[in-house]
C-alpha cells in the first residue's frame, strides 16, 4: 500500500482508500483464496467501476453501476430462495480383477 492509502477490514472486506491517481476509492473482498478488488475510478472520459481479480479486469461505466447493483440484488434473492444443490455422488467401488 502507498503512503496515502488506508485500509479497514470487516468481514472479509477491506476498504482500501485510494491508490492510483485515477482511483477515488477501492474495496477488496476476500472469499477463501480469491481476492476481488472493486475500484471507483475517474479519468478524462468520466467515472467508472474497475473490477479486478487475479487474472481479469472488467470496467463498468458509472451509468451502469446502479444497474449492476440491482442485478447483484436479483442474483442474491434468487440464491437465497433456491433449493440447496444435491450432494455430490459417492464414489463407486471397483470390482476386483480376475484371479490368476
Amino acid at each position: 500500500m502507498g503512503e496515502n492509502e488506508t485500509e479497514t477490514q470487516h468481514d472479509g472486506v477491506a476498504i482500501i482508500g485510494y491508490g492510483n491517481r485515477d482511483e477515488l476509492m477501492s474495496v477488496r473482498i476476500t472469499v477463501g483464496s480469491r481476492r476481488v478488488t472493486m475500484a471507483l475510478c475517474e479519468n478524462d472520459r468520466g467515472r467508472f467501476l474497475r473490477l479486478i481479480d487475479n487474472r481479469s479486469r472488467i470496467m463498468v461505466p458509472a451509468a451502469g453501476i446502479i444497474q449492476m447493483r440491482d442485478a447483484l440484488g436479483t442474483l442474491e434473492s434468487a440464491l437465497e430462495s433456491a433449493p440447496p444443490p444435491p450432494p455430490p455422488p459417492l464414489p463407486t467401488a471397483k470390482s476386483p480383477g480376475p484371479s490368476s
